[in-house]
């Protein structure tokens, strides 16, 4: 069960400031680095104090994550509602520019994310279950307005590929902007096939 936010504002605060330093300490040492007693260290509070907020390790980690997966979650919706995929003369390409304009930059400027992504073992199933069953319930709809003859079923499954795809992707987006476009390139081709170039199924 993922630690509450504090409902007063000092206290809120220092939540944050908290998730901040768990976040850049995991950036700096990987997951595996990680030390809940160095998180009360670099903010300067008491081992005590930081306690009341996060008992342990586990705890900060489906927090900070949980901070990812609200931005993730709402970074989908604004996307869907951004989509004009009626009036786009290619609405595979529009769908996964909006992906890499909204995600690689993302990815990239949250390592600690990144590490979470990888690993996801360390934290409960529920936790990134949840965020994977949201993201592929908002793509699954996106893939049916591109091409609806597909069916649910299958926009289910080609969402949860894409998911695999993009996610191990995205993790190495920092490199270049070489592989920047090549990762637009091979999401391109994944979803042109699987919906557009493939025949639908048959009944």
């Amino acid at each position: 069960m993922n630690p509450l936010k504090p409902k007063q504002k000092r206290s809120a605060e220092r939540y944050d400031r908290l998730l901040d330093a768990a976040a850049a300490l995991i950036s700096e040492n990987g997951v595996g680095g990680f030390a809940l007693s160095t998180v009360g260290k670099r903010i300067g509070i008491s081992q005590g104090s930081l306690y009341q907020y996060f008992p342990s390790k586990t705890a900060i980690l489906l927090a900070l994550h949980q901070r990812y997966a609200d931005h993730v979650h709402a970074t989908l919706l604004d996307m869907e509602k951004a989509l004009d995929l009626e009036k786009s003369p290619a609405p595979v390409e529009a769908f996964v520019d909006q992906i890499m304009n909204r995600f690689a930059p993302f990815y990239t400027n949250n390592p600690a994310y990144r590490e979470l992504r990888k690993h996801a073992s360390l934290l409960t199933a529920d936790a990134e279950d949840s965020l994977d069953r949201k993201i592929i319930e908002i793509v699954s709809r996106i893939l049916l307005r591109i091409n609806p003859d597909r069916g649910a079923d299958h926009a289910r499954l080609t969402a949860a590929v894409l998911l695999e795809i993009a996610d191990a992707l995205l993790i190495g987006s920092e490199e270049s902007q070489d592989w920047r476009h090549e990762t637009r390139l091979a999401l391109c081709s994944y979803l042109s096939a699987s919906l557009v170039h493939n025949t639908p199924p048959k009944s």
